[in-house]
């Protein structure tokens, strides 16, 4: 680990790996590692914890690990979709992003059901909406914390797009639309005859868009760029 930590300083290589994905494997690290406080300080005491890291999962950090990731501006990768396939936990979004952890979104299609970055987004929200419920039951046993509302549409749109090219040092070229930016983007077909929600006329684009992202799918994606260039047509 020390020699993968001096190879990716000295190239300014990013690092991707797991962290606190199950208990189980928290304590493995720890057998493994017991000169470090946490499964997340091992990757910072050999090296391999900058802001070019990305970190799997991240269902299980404690408050020390969280204040450690925040200072390393080190990336958490949330895989919703993976957490529910192998019944890891359901990740508390909002507890790591009130502690100023860098959040992006992933799909580990390995351990989940879809490459979808779409289906990440929306199985981020019920990981958000579950998350919710269980700090409402645990407000009720400690009234003194109150439940954090669960994310928005917005909010994994974000996280799915921006904090992704951010996460991957391509936030000055890639990841939102701004002048001199990459034009890499969809166009999304809400009226698609396919499709697989409604419009009724009052919707604001807004709305539209919120629409797509909990209800759409690629049957609404007329076309797809990259660097200005179409790569896919419906």
């Amino acid at each position: 680990m020390a020699a993968r930590g001096k190879l990716a300083d000295a190239h300014g290589l990013l690092v991707q790996s797991h962290v606190s994905e199950n208990r189980s494997e928290i304590a493995w690290v720890k057998e493994l590692h017991p000169e470090c406080a946490s499964y997340t300080d091992t990757y910072a005491r050999y090296g391999l914890l900058s802001d070019r890291t990305l970190l799997a999962h991240g269902v299980h950090l404690t408050d020390a690990e969280l204040e450690l990731l925040a200072r390393t501006r080190g990336t958490v990768v949330h895989c919703p979709l993976s957490n529910f396939s192998l019944t890891s936990g359901v990740c508390p979004l909002r507890r790591l992003l009130a502690a100023h952890v860098r959040v992006a979104l992933g799909t580990d299609v390995c351990g989940g059901a879809s490459p979808s970055m779409l289906d990440a987004m929306k199985q981020a929200l019920v990981a958000s909406q579950v998350a919710y419920i269980r700090a409402q039951e645990q407000e009720q046993e400690q009234p003194e914390k109150q439940a954090p509302a669960p994310l928005g549409w917005r909010d994994v749109l974000y996280l799915g797009t921006r904090a992704g090219a951010d996460a991957v040092g391509l936030g000055s070229t890639v990841g939102h639309f701004a002048p001199g930016m990459q034009f890499d983007a969809l166009v999304v077909d809400p009226h698609a005859q396919d499709g697989c929600f409604d419009l009724f006329g009052w919707e604001s684009p807004e709305q539209v868009a919120e629409k797509f992202i909990v209800a759409g799918d690629d049957r609404n994606i007329a076309t797809v760029f990259v660097r200005g260039r179409p790569v896919f047509t419906k």
